[in-house]
């Protein structure tokens, strides 16, 4: 490539990275919840050369899934690849930064997959990037095209810039996730120590005697602790516990 060329394609990079920076601006206001799926959706209209975007997710201790429409094109060609257990978004969940293929119908590295994405959705060009995440979660944003030698450098570029904002989308939403249960547990824990508090005070009892009557009701109910607490602070009485008759 000339000098010129070079000089001409860095630019127009350049400008497709300003533009995606202007669009991220614009879709994600103050306040505003971006979600993956909805970024997936304009990825795939953001990529100009692709037919179908698509989002694998790979939890270690888990199976990889697809983020997104059950009965899309992308979510259709994600089963053929866990089912075979090979595939461009596999390799790309577990460590290849990038992963693309020019033609499924010659390529030889996912036998199974290929002739199978090939023959039944006419799917031959593909690539796939890996989000940058947390060591336990694994995730690649993948790009398809029925055309074989279709999907071009710029497409990659503009790939690689929404699985950034993917990767930091899925981040946000583990992290409130993780503050909602960290809500929740604590909540939870703060019922729980008020009810015994109240057993404490109404028994003259030691906070172990007070938590195990909260236990034992638990478990005679078959009822949650947390929600055994709640009666006991709304009330100010364990929950009555029928005795089986003796026969």
């Amino acid at each position: 490539m000339s000098d010129a060329a070079a000089g001409t394609e860095g630019l127009r990079r350049s400008e497709l990275s300003s533009s995606f920076g202007e669009l991220a601006a614009a879709l994600q206001p103050p306040g505003a919840q971006f979600s993956p799926e909805a970024l997936v959706r304009a990825a795939e209209h953001g990529v100009p050369h692709a037919d179908a975007a698509g989002l694998t997710v790979w939890p270690h201790g888990a199976q990889p899934r697809t983020i997104g429409l059950k009965d899309s094109l992308a979510h259709r060609v994600d089963q053929i690849q866990y089912a075979a257990h090979e595939g461009p978004c596999l390799d790309a969940a577990v460590g290849d930064d990038l992963v693309r293929v020019d033609d499924l119908a010659v390529d030889q590295r996912w036998p199974t997959f290929s002739a199978a994405v090939v023959d039944r959705y006419g799917i031959h060009s593909m690539f796939s990037v890996r989000l940058q995440l947390e060591p336990n979660l694994r995730a690649a944003l993948n790009f398809y095209a029925r055309a074989a030698h279709v999907l071009t450098d710029d497409d990659l570029v503009a790939g690689a810039i929404f699985a950034a904002f993917v990767a930091l989308s899925l981040e946000v939403q583990s992290a409130r996730t993780e503050a909602e249960q960290m809500r929740i547990a604590l909540q939870n824990s703060r019922q729980i120590g008020t009810a015994t508090g109240i057993l404490m005070a109404r028994g003259c009892l030691t906070s172990e005697q007070a938590f195990e009557q909260l236990r034992q009701t638990s478990q005679h109910l078959n009822r949650k602790l947390r929600d055994i607490a709640r009666d006991v602070v709304e009330t100010g009485e364990l929950p009555q516990v029928a005795h089986r008759p003796k026969h």
